[in-house]
């Protein structure tokens, strides 16, 4: 399986080959006990309890205490699979190819 990761400071851009952002159909908010976050994929595929997300990116950017971007990341990963794990997909706008923003601080 292919994996990739890109890493820029903070102000820096951060360069990702459009051939990884193209075609993305989903963003994917993953509904978990712990933790809320998203990611966006090319499709997905239900399978009983277990989902197989494809051509995944998703920003697992580093904060501060403040919120604040430190280290811009933004991953590849050809599949995911999440068992037993809730998730909405809403489709993202075709002319939109743009990666996933880290999640921003959530209040409780």
């Amino acid at each position: 399986m292919e994996s990739k990761e890109w890493t820029a400071k903070a102000g820096e851009e951060l360069r990702i080959p459009e051939g990884y952002l193209r075609d993305l159909k989903y963003e994917i908010l993953v509904l978990s006990s712990k933790k809320v976050f998203t990611f966006r994929c090319v499709s997905y595929n239900l399978k009983g309890q277990t989902t197989i997300f494809r051509r995944v990116i998703m920003d697992t950017s580093m904060r501060n205490a403040r919120g604040d971007i430190t280290l811009h990341r933004v991953s590849y990963h050809e599949q995911v699979i999440l068992a037993n794990t809730g998730f909405m997909a809403i489709p993202v706008p075709q002319n939109e190819v743009s990666p996933p923003q880290a999640d921003s601080k959530r209040e409780p």
